[in-house]
């Protein structure tokens, strides 16, 4: 075994180079003699956080150095957030933590932490699971024989998941990411899984990409900017995480998008046309919307319903423009103001011709009547 501070073979517990003295929970992770010990490169790096690494890449690092000085509490709090994002290495050494620490020893979570590093091939977290419910006895035979199956059948597969490893490190390549920033996506995968640690996917980034069907977009992702999925002509799905707080002008607009759900934390639709001539059929608008902007919704020709929320107080000129299916419009006691005109052609809900039916309180309807008729005699 080596010295985790400076490298050299350890033949007691005090290194005969550096001096540094190894504690007991040290010197039981480095010195396994399971064959199925976990294995990770515990030598310390420098100090200084490199520019060429990514936020996720520096937490690991930095959660790891913590526990080789034993600062566990600090350890747990670092490598949470790459844990979560998907970072396996945290994942196992978080699993490792929970298993092993006195003071944060939970054996769910160490099985939890396990389970997710094994299920992204961590061959060392599959034993580690199959140790614990060994020693957990028959009541979790169950679960011993399934992960036995499962390292098995992990093994029989190493050539296939180097594959799989050498796929994923190509599709990582066709991503241009820039200060967080998902910059363009060059790739032809149908279902692209885009990095964690992201925080925008900017303006064009996916923009005309003729091979894009589906796209998860992951949490942690604020803001997705103008023309970032538009014009793309077979992207059918795209999920949001409840963090997206921005999408900017034309974001998807003219892509065959059949459905969307907003956030519940969304802020802003952006100047115009966010998701003009999408197929989508029925869209819930949240209150932290203050202005519906003009176009957002314009040419969205299988447009069926619409709920706006309470908060929401304006609705700019052509915001549901054309919207030639659309049958009813829920309208919030919030709502102030709904354009009978804009810079482009017509009033916020001109050609809707399908419009019968509005949905909204009696004590709006009375003290809006202007605006109920506005909507109505607008659809034509």
């Amino acid at each position: 075994m080596l010295c985790v501070k400076c490298g050299n073979t350890l033949t007691a517990t005090k290194c005969c180079v550096c001096g540094f003295e190894h504690s007991v929970t040290q010197i039981h992770f480095l010195h396994q003699p399971d064959p199925m010990h976990i294995r990770l490169d515990l030598r310390p790096r420098s100090k200084g956080i490199s520019p060429q690494e990514t936020d996720v890449d520096t937490q690991y690092r930095l959660g790891k150095e913590c526990f080789q000085r034993e600062d566990l509490d600090q350890a747990v709090k670092w490598l949470i957030t790459p844990a979560k994002l998907g970072n396996s290495s945290a994942q196992l050494l978080l699993g490792y933590l929970y298993e092993v620490s006195e003071a944060h020893r939970d054996s769910d979570k160490a099985i939890f932490w396990y389970g997710q590093a094994a299920a992204r091939g961590e061959f060392s977290a599959a034993d580690a699971l199959i140790r614990l419910y060994r020693a957990a006895g028959p009541l979790k035979r169950d679960k011993l024989h399934y992960w036995e199956e499962k390292r098995r059948k992990m093994a029989m597969g190493t050539s296939s998941l180097k594959a799989q490893l050498r796929k994923k490190a190509e599709a990582r390549q066709d991503f241009i990411i820039r200060d967080r920033v998902l910059v363009k996506y060059t790739g032809t995968d149908p279902k692209p899984l885009l990095p964690g640690g992201i925080l925008e996917i900017g303006e064009d980034a996916f923009r005309e990409n003729e091979h894009i069907q589906s796209v998860t977009v992951p949490m942690g992702v604020r803001k997705i900017g103008s023309c970032a999925l538009a014009e793309c002509p077979n992207l059918t799905q795209v999920l949001l995480p409840e963090s997206v707080k921005e999408i900017g002008d034309f974001a998807f607009a003219d892509s065959p998008l059949n459905s969307i759900h907003l956030p519940a934390g969304l802020i802003s639709l952006g100047e115009d046309g966010a998701f003009s001539g999408t197929d989508i059929r029925t869209v819930t608008v949240p209150g932290g919307v203050k202005t519906i902007p003009s176009q957002a919704f314009d040419g969205c020709y299988w447009l069926r319903e619409v709920i706006i929320r309470e908060g929401v107080s304006k609705i700019e000129g052509d915001a549901f423009g054309a919207c030639a299916n659309l049958e009813v419009v829920h309208i919030p006691d919030s709502m102030e103001s709904i354009s009978d005109k804009s810079k482009y052609q017509g009033s916020a809900f001109r050609n809707c011709s399908s419009l019968k039916t509005v949905v909204a309180s009696e004590k709006w309807k009375r003290s809006h009547p202007e605006l109920l008729k506005l909507i109505l005699q607008n659809t034509k």
